[in-house]
């Protein structure tokens, strides 16, 4: 015979470690922020310039490289500025 009290205790907390759960998920969302990753023909294609040029603001130290199973990307992030740097 199953103890009714028990079950209920049982429900509870399974409903409450989701709940914990959730809330954890959420909270680290914010905290690790996202970032998106291009190829370097996208940013090329994006920022209106030649591939080579990406690959010289990398060695420039303007834009970090991320190589990846011999391929090489960088953030979208990393850009932020660097069209109105470029205009100087």
């Amino acid at each position: 015979m199953v103890d009714p009290k028990k079950e209920s205790l049982n429900l509870i907390t399974e409903g409450l470690l989701k709940m914990i759960s959730t809330l954890i998920d959420e909270r680290m969302k914010d905290a690790i922020p996202q970032r998106t990753i291009i190829s370097v023909r996208e940013a090329a294609k994006r920022y209106d310039v030649h591939k080579s040029t990406i690959y010289d603001w990398f060695a420039q130290g303007v834009v970090r490289k991320h190589s990846i199973g011999g391929r090489v990307y960088c953030f979208i992030e990393d850009f932020e500025g660097i069209k109105s740097r470029m205009r100087r």
